[in-house]
């Protein structure tokens, strides 16, 4: 086997994040490691060793001390930060409130803390949330994976010992301090944020990363100083001298490698910059050279089998997909370059392709997180790379200890950069793709790019990302689980789409929607000016086409949000509609509520003025309520519109709706509550759950998104956010719903 590297490189990651399924017994696994360890060895079989390979992933999974899940108003931790960023890090605990403790923990934090620090931390803590959109990465599994079961949110916390030594200088009289800081040490907190919208848009925020880049060029100005300064020793004449000389300068670059990886606080991408240079560095000192699919293998085996959690971490997808991309896709692009092609277009030719081969081994890890990719990277990194990686990060790094004219150099080379990527920026609309994916897609898109060697097998992966969903054939409705507030998507057998809200703020309904192959909705609903109910609009109205924004009233003093997406929708030509404008499909949709009289007189209680629409479709009545409460509920009660099926039930589950008198005359078959997992509201509240006891209830803190089909047959369906299928609703509900 010419990579024997990669075999473990893949199948050991493999078989950790197959672990939440399987949860095999380590015993078992150990004598079966043996077994093919040894069919390996005495018969040199490949299957033999990656099956061995593929349960040493198993195993190591099995050893790894989870940590505890907990839910509590106020906890202190006691522990060393091991992983940290701008707002996310981890505790491998020693106790919590005095008691001893093991295993990681996540940490929200306002401020990045000291990696290697041990701290103690205060503030509340949960469970890691248990259900997502569908498609999206699930943090359930996630955290079955790294073993971080519990996130608390950090409100205080006191070291005990200092972190590891960070590299860090005065970049406050220079232009770009925050880059500065970012380059050289990879604390992005001071970045201002019109910077990274312009790297995120241009596809070169990998740049702030501390990878390959950062370290390899350290480890390469060790390695090229210690070879100038042992040269002398060149004329003392010994067998063994040349030997020793190969290895001081290896030795040197990798120590310089370790160091800075070390500084930074070991970053994953770090940690793969750093195992990889100093494989090649070993290996050219010994006379083996270097073999970049041997390296990235090990690289990826060692890092799984010291942390098992890494699998699952974006960097870690980031950074193994853009050297895989690099490796793949790139040599086989440089095949096209004439041989006689003089040497700067060549460079610039092959700086191209590597820019493209990186994009094409990041997609699927960006389809499936971020959803965007600029057609013009390649064309952004093509100058982005020499100025910020060759020039910016060395001048940064002699910069942070003083030195002057370096850092006047790298402040300079980072404000071209910024000017040439704003340039680019302001490019047409079309060159932003948004390439959306779920964890499926994801998974066969990067096989895709491993198997590009063969293009019938690439292919065959690519196109069945094309089959994972389609139009529905007859009428369907997802009550989203987005957390503490209401969404929901009506789709019809023709083609047209209906949301109904769209959570608290965030793009997470977008993304969704996307993983849909939904571009364009033809009406959006929002039931009343609520963040909770109208925070996700702004991101689908600045992406998607939107034919109608319909709304109960105009934006009042104070809606300043509101009144953004009023804006917006005005200055996009996007008709905004009010409950008393046609309905976009009458035969299947009506509006009840508010009448004109109501409005006028409860406008300034956005609550009681939602908009409760009715959807009528396979013989089956669904109904969305809003957060209407008592005088609303008074209003609808005067309708008498009668038995219904399915009940969106009003404000989340709270005890201020759902009056008994309409739950009477409604008679709902099944109720849905929308409502997050642990909210500070305590929604759904224990009065209301009475209330519907005599029907089914599902809530999407519990069950996840709820899925109906309205056809002859009404059909129920759940997706909880794991990597399994939808879920069916028990036999009996159907037959109840019937």
């Amino acid at each position: 086997m010419r990579h024997p590297l990669l075999l473990p490189g893949l199948l050991i990651p493999l078989g950790i994040v197959l672990n939440p399924w399987l949860n095999p017994q380590p015993i078992p696994l150990i004598l079966a490691i043996g077994v093919c360890g040894l069919l390996a060895w005495l018969g040199g079989s490949w299957s033999a060793a990656g099956a061995a390979c593929l349960l040493l992933g198993l195993l190591r999974a099995s050893l790894w001390v989870p940590g505890p899940t907990l839910h509590s108003p106020g906890i202190s931790a006691h522990g060393v930060v091991t992983q940290a960023s701008s707002h996310r890090a981890t505790l491998e605990l020693r106790t919590i409130n005095g008691a001893p403790a093991l295993g990681p923990l996540a940490l929200h934090t306002s401020t990045a803390l000291p990696v290697g620090a041990q701290v103690a931390v205060f503030g509340p803590i949960g469970p890691s949330q248990s259900v997502t959109l569908p498609g999206s990465p699930s943090p359930q599994y996630t955290a079955q994976v790294s073993g971080r079961n519990s996130v608390l949110k950090v409100q205080s916390w006191v070291p005990f010992t200092l972190g590891r030594p960070r590299i860090n200088g005065d970049f406050e009289h220079t232009e770009n301090p925050g880059l500065l800081r970012a380059l050289s040490s990879g604390l992005r907190d001071d970045i201002p944020q019109a910077d990274q919208d312009t790297l995120t848009h241009t596809g070169t925020r990998h740049l702030l990363a501390i990878s390959g880049l950062h370290i390899g060029l350290l480890a390469a100005g060790a390695t090229w100083l210690l070879r100038i300064l042992s040269a002398p020793l060149l004329l003392i004449r010994h067998p063994q001298l040349g030997r020793l000389l190969r290895w001081i300068p290896a030795v040197g670059g990798m120590t310089a490698a370790l160091l800075f990886a070390y500084s930074v606080g070991s970053p994953i991408s770090a940690q793969r910059a750093a195992a990889m240079v100093c494989g090649g560095l070993l290996g050219n000192a010994s006379g083996r050279g270097m073999q970049p699919w041997n390296l990235l293998g090990g690289a990826a085996a060692g890092l799984c089998l010291v942390d098992p959690g890494s699998p699952v971490e974006l960097s870690f997808q980031l950074s193994f997909g853009a050297v895989a991309g690099l490796l793949t896709v790139t040599p086989r692009l440089e095949r096209y370059l004439p041989p006689d092609l003089n040497l700067a277009l060549a460079w610039a030719a092959r700086s191209l392709f590597a820019s493209v081969g990186a994009t094409i081994g990041t997609l699927p890890a960006v389809a499936l997180h971020f959803q965007e990719i600029s057609l013009l990277s390649p064309l952004a990194n093509l100058v982005a790379v020499p100025l910020m990686g060759a020039v910016a990060v060395p001048c940064a790094l002699l910069g942070s200890k003083g030195w002057i004219l370096p850092l006047a150099l790298a402040d300079g080379s980072i404000s071209l950069s910024l000017q040439w990527l704003r340039w680019l920026e302001s490019a047409p609309s079309w060159t932003l793709v948004h390439p959306a994916l779920g964890m499926a897609g994801a998974a066969l898109l990067m096989c895709s790019v491993l198997l590009i060697r063969w293009p019938g097998t690439a292919g065959s992966s690519a196109l069945l990302i094309f089959g994972l969903h389609g139009r529905p054939l007859q009428t369907q409705v997802d009550f989203l689980a987005i957390g503490q507030g209401d969404g929901a998507l009506i789709q019809l057998p023709d083609g047209r789409t209906i949301l109904v809200d769209a959570g608290p703020p965030g793009a997470q309904p977008l993304f969704w929607l996307r993983r849909q192959g939904i571009t364009h909705i033809d009406e959006v609903v929002i039931s009343h000016p609520h963040p909770d109910h109208y925070g996700g609009v702004l991101p689908i109205l600045e992406a998607l086409s939107v034919g109608a924004v319909r709304v109960p009233r105009g934006p009042v003093e104070g809606e300043k949000d509101y009144a953004r997406i009023w804006s917006l929708a005005q200055s996009k030509g996007v008709p905004i509609l009010t409950g008393q404008d046609p309905v976009l499909d009458p035969q299947r949709l009506q509006i009840h509520h508010p009448e004109p009289s109501f409005l006028a007189q409860f406008k300034d209680d956005p609550n009681e003025i939602s908009l409760v629409l009715e959807l009528r479709d396979g013989g089956h009545r669904v109904l969305f309520t809003g957060d209407v409460e008592d005088a609303g509920e008074h209003a609808l009660r005067a309708l008498n519109l009668g038995p219904i099926d399915i009940l969106k039930v009003a404000h989340h589950g709270s005890h201020t709706s759902s009056d008994p008198r309409l739950m009477a005359q409604w008679q709902p078959r099944l109720a849905v509550i929308s409502c997050g997992v642990d909210n500070r509201f305590r929604h759904p509240r224990p009065q209301t759950l009475w209330t519907h006891r005599a029907w089914p209830v599902l809530r999407t803190d519990q069950d996840g998104t709820v899925q109906l089909s309205l056809g002859p047959e009404l059909r129920v369906r759940t997706w909880k956010g794991t990597w399994s299928a939808w879920q069916e609703l028990p036999a009996e509900l159907p037959q109840r719903l019937d």
